[in-house]
């Protein structure tokens, strides 16, 4: 048989040990004068259904009605105090709220997954995950804290306000709340991780104040299309990724943006961001719109920045020194060199399969694969203060031109594989002063090389086969050709021997190379050896 309860007029705390048999509790009366619940006072209780509080003004302690699973109502309770961590977890029947807290703990309304209502006639804070799972849950008004994951997964929230003095809201505050619409908040400094990752239909988000946009802060907030924080300086890893309905980016103060924090956010258009210095990991990579882009103070670019933005055509950086790897690789719409004149790397693929045509650069160390694939690429002329040209760095292009300063020292493997279209490159004269220039065997493989200021077409598909010839025999015959048959040397022919014998001696080339260049001279040219 079920029980009311009655607490005695002369107990001010209520505690579990005074309590009838909690099996058969069903409805418990408190008078005025009650000052607390104490911990676990009516945890179980699975067939308490009401508790009329008389208007007292207790605080309730921690699991004080835990997994209470038929409590359905709170009366005259608009006095009640502080709750506690846990302290209505898993009432699952309770609807609505009504009391002048001041503090809610953690965990304290868990899976109270049909609480429609909290109200407190005071400003209040919640603690970590309070309203966690509570999908009923509509609208929260007066919040002094924002703390870590306290309205994440209450599905049907569709309002908030907080007071001025809220400066962070917390990671996953408000995660996956999927009718939260718009959130203006004023004097909010910083917004943690994943706070509002997963609010499917947030579509505008203001705040004038803040500063910093925590990892996943907005993470797939795919209909979010007004972003109005003009302050902000500091975007982390993945804050926007998936944001689908962004259009533009124009913030003045921003000085750092995170790996890949706006990736795949396809109706990206414009960004503008004049106080940039650093751009993280596959930053804007996907963003499949975008077409113009300005970091004009930005220095350098990680790997995949820009990767997969296929109509991206115009971009000024013109204080760029690195550039990443993969860093514009399938920017099919890039067709015009940016203009940096104090870039020095461009890393591996960096603009493989984009959309080049000319690129004059001075840059000091090109890597691997940098122009591979580049589909429009016709010339390609490297200017003083190059250093290396990396393997394949213009594989399978519809190369035509190409010109090698005298400062580039290491020439890799392949760099003109699959380039039908190549007719001549020009090779600067070799310079002892420059150091040892270090030439991989299969460089010019298929290639008329042009030298500088010599004959036309000094070597004749350099490199077509190659014979392993001994070191020590090489060298004896080179060193035969200088002591003997030097003066009687054409000047043409005086000229390629020293030129491959520099290859050979000073800038150690392999053997193959040099035999190579021997076997491959024109007749005409050797006609004084």
């Amino acid at each position: 048989m079920l029980e009311v309860y009655s607490v005695p007029t002369n107990v001010d705390r209520v505690s579990r040990e005074m309590l009838p048999s909690i099996d058969t509790l069903s409805f418990v009366v408190l008078h005025p004068g009650v000052i607390s619940i104490e911990e676990r006072a009516f945890a179980h209780c699975s067939n308490l259904v009401c508790v009329d509080f008389s208007f007292s003004s207790p605080t309730i302690a921690k699991c004080a009605f835990f997994k209470c699973t038929s409590l359905a109502q709170l009366k005259n309770s608009k006095n009640v105090r502080d709750i506690g961590s846990w302290a209505f977890f898993e009432c699952v029947a309770l609807t609505t709220v009504l009391c002048q807290a001041t503090s809610v703990g953690s965990r304290a309304f868990d899976s109270c997954s049909n609480l429609e209502s909290f109200q407190s006639s005071k400003p209040w804070s919640p603690e970590s995950y309070s309203f966690f799972r509570c999908f009923a849950l509509a609208s929260v008004k007066n919040l002094k804290s924002i703390p870590d994951g306290c309205f994440s997964n209450c599905s049907n929230l569709t309002t908030f306000s907080a007071l001025p003095e809220v400066r962070i809201v917390g990671k996953h505050a408000f995660a996956r709340c999927k009718k939260l619409t718009a959130v203006s908040m004023s004097n909010v400094r910083e917004i943690e991780r994943e706070a509002f990752c997963d609010c499917s239909d947030l579509r505008r988000f203001r705040c004038q104040t803040l500063e910093v946009v925590g990892s996943g802060a907005f993470y797939r907030c795919t209909f979010l299309s007004e972003l109005n924080i003009p302050n902000v300086r500091t975007i982390k890893e993945r804050a926007f990724s998936l944001c689908h309905s962004l259009s533009s980016l124009k913030w003045q103060f921003a000085e750092n943006v995170g790996d890949r924090a706006f990736e795949c956010c396809r109706f990206l258009v414009r960004v503008d961001l004049p106080n940039v210095y650093g751009l993280g990991d596959h930053a804007f990579r996907g963003t499949a719109r975008l077409q113009t882009v300005s970091i004009p103070i930005a220095r350098k670019l990680r790997t995949g920045t820009f990767s997969r933005c296929g109509k991206l055509w115009k971009v000024h950086m013109p204080e760029m020194r690195d550039i990443g790897k993969k860093c514009f690789l399938e920017c099919f719409g890039l067709h015009t060199w940016p203009i940096m004149p104090h870039l020095e790397s461009i890393r591996s693929n960096a603009f493989e399969h984009s959309g080049l045509r000319k690129v004059t650069t001075a840059a000091r160390f090109i890597h691997d694969y940098a122009f591979s694939k580049a589909s429009g690429l016709n010339e390609l002329c490297i200017q003083e203060g190059n250093e290396m040209i990396g393997n394949a760095a213009c594989r399978f292009t519809p190369l035509r031109r190409m010109r090698i300063p005298d400062t580039t020292r290491i020439i890799g493997d392949l760099v003109f594989s699959g380039c039908p279209n190549l007719e001549s490159i020009t090779m600067a004269e070799y310079q002892p002063i420059t150091g040892k220039r270090r030439i991989m065997p299969y460089a010019f493989k298929g290639v008329t090389v042009q030298h500088a200021s010599g004959p036309p077409k000094l070597f004749r598909q350099l490199a077509l086969s190659y014979e392993s010839k001994p070191r020590s025999q090489i060298e004896n015959f080179f060193w035969s050709i200088k002591r003997h048959k030097e003066n009687n040397l054409a000047p043409e022919a005086r000229n390629i021997v020293f030129t491959v014998y520099y290859c050979f001696k000073k800038f150690n080339v392999a053997p193959e190379m040099a035999m190579c260049v021997l076997q491959m001279l024109t007749v005409s040219t050797l006609a004084g050896l």
